[in-house]
């Protein structure tokens, strides 16, 4: 997620831990990990987070995958999806999101 990204969420009351501002790269397996044990939503533009939670049985607090959306929209479109979706996101819903197109998806039981 880009920093202006971020700047809007905080502005729209949001409390966000961007992964842009740590001093590493822990990588995907960690960053999931953090938000689940953070219980934080993970917003990102990544396609693989959805795989790791979904077909790597990762459990996670919830989920939103961009796709397909200029970085001007981003925050837009979170703040719509959790607006929508809180509940559904609470339960570890893994939500793909574009400006047309909302999917909600569910990790496997054993997730």
């Amino acid at each position: 997620m880009s920093p202006a990204t971020v700047e809007r969420l905080v502005t729209d009351g949001h409390d966000v831990e961007w992964v842009g501002a740590w001093t590493r790269d822990p990588g995907d397996r960690e960053i999931l990990t953090f938000s689940r044990e953070a219980e934080r939503v993970l917003v990102t533009i990544d396609r693989g987070f959805g795989a790791l939670a979904m077909r790597g049985r990762r459990a996670s607090v919830g989920l939103i995958v961009i796709r397909r959306t200029a970085a001007i929209d981003h925050a837009w479109l979170v703040n719509r999806v959790i607006r929508l979706h809180a509940a559904d996101l609470a339960a570890g819903a893994v939500i793909v999101a574009s400006l047309t197109k909302i999917r909600v998806r569910w990790p496997p039981a054993d997730a």
